[in-house]
């Protein structure tokens, strides 16, 4: 290894796959001091029915907003 191929965040990633849908089932991520995050994936729903209200922001009172 040299320092342009470490990651600063990441010791180590598992990515764990279902092989028949190519899916992501769980994620392992080690950091530099040994803790681990494990994420498992579950329930995935493809295209779900989302309303587009739940895109709409409304910014609390008081917030200034700036367009651009």
């Amino acid at each position: 290894r040299t320092s342009e191929d470490t990651n600063p965040y990441f010791e180590k990633i598992i990515v764990r796959l279902d092989a028949e849908r190519l899916l992501i089932e769980e994620m392992n991520l080690t950091d530099p001091n040994g803790n681990v995050t494990d994420w498992l994936f579950d329930e995935i729903e493809f295209n779900p029915d989302i309303p587009d209200s739940l895109f709409d922001f409304v910014p609390p009172p008081g917030t200034e907003v700036i367009e651009q």
